[in-house]
């Protein structure tokens, strides 16, 4: 009976088809969960700081004039925080990693950063913290040059109180102080932040 034969061809068809398609979902599933892709960079949704598992807040670009991509950049604190007060506020460890999308010298990198720190922090908080800063300053750029595919990491550790910049996982220098990690997560949170779509979405906007 060819019209039974056919509809049971049909019927087994679709039968491993649906199959096919859960096994599928299943596979993407933990990359989906564990990455997040911001301007064709994976950015992992966890990061290790120390002994804490750290969450990401949020993630996106810093775009210089003429539409260039400069690093896409990941915020990620121990939970969720939607303003810049309580990420501040909050005594404990953090992150803000930094996925370099382009050639720049350090000279170039530093002082972007140093304009970041000062448009963000008054003359009195800058004063307090001048010798850091000149410390980090001298290290970032004693490397030379930060090159497409570099990953900088600013690391807060609670336990020891002091920020731990490392790049391209090899440690650089650390520098004392809960209120030094708070001036530089000012450079892309503050009232003056370096992007203001940027801060939004390490916010998690």
């Amino acid at each position: 009976m060819p019209g039974v034969r056919q509809g049971f061809n049909w019927l087994t068809i679709n039968k491993a088809m649906k199959k096919l398609f859960c096994i599928l979902l299943l596979t993407c599933l933990p990359l989906s969960a564990g990455a997040r892709e911001v301007s064709g960079i994976t950015v992992p949704e966890l990061a290790h700081v120390g002994k804490t598992t750290l969450i990401l807040n949020g993630a996106g670009v810093r775009i210089k004039a003429f539409f260039f991509h400069v690093y896409v950049g990941a915020l990620y604190l121990d939970k969720k925080m939607p303003d810049t007060a309580a990420i501040l506020a909050d005594k404990g460890a953090k992150r803000i990693e930094l996925h370099v999308v382009r050639h720049i010298s350090a000279d170039t990198f530093m002082e972007a950063f140093e304009d970041g720190f000062n448009a963000n922090n008054n003359a009195q908080q800058s004063a307090a913290l001048s010798a850091r800063l000149a410390r980090f300053s001298k290290a970032m750029r004693g490397i030379g040059a930060v090159n497409d595919g570099t990953v900088v990491r600013l690391d807060y550790l609670p336990a020891d109180k002091e920020t731990l910049l490392t790049v391209d996982g090899k440690k650089i220098v650390h520098i004392e102080g809960v209120d030094f990690y708070a001036a530089l997560l000012r450079i892309w949170l503050g009232p003056n932040a370096v992007q203001a779509s940027l801060k939004k979405e390490l916010l998690g906007g």
